[in-house]
């Protein structure tokens, strides 16, 4: 969730962020299918409180705020990550300018874990 927050911010305050890195996220757009996948999800399976499920929905933005956002972003995620094809290759396309950065053989939880990740991480932040 931490991405999606990230993302959030940069279009609703921009003026409190200098850079974002983006782990393992992209663009959640409205109508997106994480919308809907945690209404559906067994809540007690993956112990996801209702509250935080509910709260997906509010963390999409729009082209047009990601079109506004003038402060660098990074995109760090895994090559088996399915945020890479679901959220991070739309957001490509709408922000090029953008550099993702794509971690082999890593998927969405273990590439945060990776050495490589954190001196990524760490570079694109000390830009």
């Amino acid at each position: 969730m931490g991405g999606m927050i990230a993302m959030k911010l940069a279009v609703t305050h921009p003026d409190r962020m200098s850079r974002i890195v983006l782990g393992g996220m992209g663009w959640l757009k409205s109508g997106a299918l994480m919308n809907s996948v945690w209404d559906k999800m067994d809540r007690t399976r993956f112990n996801v409180p209702p509250a935080c499920a509910r709260s997906f929905p509010k963390l999409a933005v729009t082209e047009a705020e990601i079109k506004a956002v003038k402060i660098p972003i990074t995109m760090i995620v895994g090559d088996s990550d399915p945020c890479l094809q679901w959220y991070v290759e739309p957001l490509q396309k709408v922000r090029p300018d953008w550099p993702v950065q794509i971690i082999a053989g890593t998927g969405h939880l273990n590439c945060p874990g990776k050495p490589e990740f954190k001196s990524r991480l760490d570079a694109a932040l000390r830009k």
